[in-house]
């Protein structure tokens, strides 16, 4: 039996009592964990298939993030990856030893540096960008299209919503600010 199953069997209702007036709620009925779940089985599928190409699921993603744009900055890699500087330049040094991508130092600030993926990187990220592809249309096989774009859209206001919390916490800016030190997007 799986532990959901033993857990819902168990406990039937939303909280579970530590005492007579004491109770919380059960982590399957948690948001976040049931979010971060489903994250961790999306990416260990995608890490199984990605063994036959030879890559981690933070260098496929660098990979299709320069499928969508192309000849951009490192940092501008690093946001729309949601990685930091440091690792971003770990996977880069990768990705370039194997070339599938080129840094270049801009004309106007040697310290920007423009990366571009190769003929080779395009044409190995375009086959391995089909790992994703594959893995969401399987999870998402079961729903309806009215409710696959319900799914986006309530994901869209819970990272909002959050996102706002972020800022009502700090004494951050704005919500780019935000999504930069927490890198949610």
């Amino acid at each position: 039996m799986h532990w959901r199953d033993k857990l819902n069997a168990k406990y039937s209702n939303k909280e579970m009592k530590l005492n007579n007036d004491e109770t919380f709620e059960l982590l399957k009925d948690s948001l976040g964990f049931r979010v971060n779940y489903l994250a961790k089985l999306m990416r260990s599928e995608l890490e199984f298939r990605l063994q036959s190409f030879g890559i981690s699921s933070t260098q496929w993603t660098v990979l299709v993030a320069l499928l969508q744009e192309d000849m951009i900055s490192q940092r501008d890699v690093a946001e729309r990856v949601t990685l930091d500087n440091a690792t971003t330049t770990r996977v880069l040094d990768v990705l370039e030893a194997r070339g599938f991508i080129s840094r270049n130092r801009t004309d106007d600030d040697r310290r920007v540096q423009i990366i571009a993926l190769s003929d080779v990187g395009r044409e190995f990220a375009l086959e391995a960008a089909k790992c994703g592809e594959e893995i969401n249309l399987a999870a998402l096989e079961s729903l309806t299209p009215e409710q696959k774009t319900s799914l986006i859209e309530i994901i869209e206001k819970l990272t909002i919503r959050v996102e706002s919390i972020a800022l009502e916490r700090s004494n951050f800016d704005s919500n780019d600010q935000i999504r930069d030190r927490f890198q949610v997007r």
